[in-house]
């Protein structure tokens, strides 16, 4: 959401802490995630923090990443 709007704000939070309060694992990824969620004071609730979101997404999404990629060529 574009929770820097007090509009939008309410759902970014709610979602936030849902996650943030969950027994499960969690993960969240980029910088506006990351942003929010140190806003509201949970960012030390989460299990991983990744700064780059696009790229985390794909990962789990099973994308081979052209980073990754590079360095396995390597060895």
């Amino acid at each position: 959401g574009v929770f820097e709007e007090k509009k939008y704000m309410g759902g970014t939070r709610q979602l936030a802490y849902a996650v943030a309060s969950s027994e499960c694992y969690s993960v969240i990824g980029g910088g506006d995630t990351i942003a929010a969620l140190n806003g509201f004071g949970l960012l030390d609730k989460i299990d991983f923090v990744s700064t780059g979101g696009g790229a985390m997404l794909e990962f789990l999404a099973g994308r081979q990443l052209p980073g990754l990629k590079a360095l396995e060529e390597s060895l």
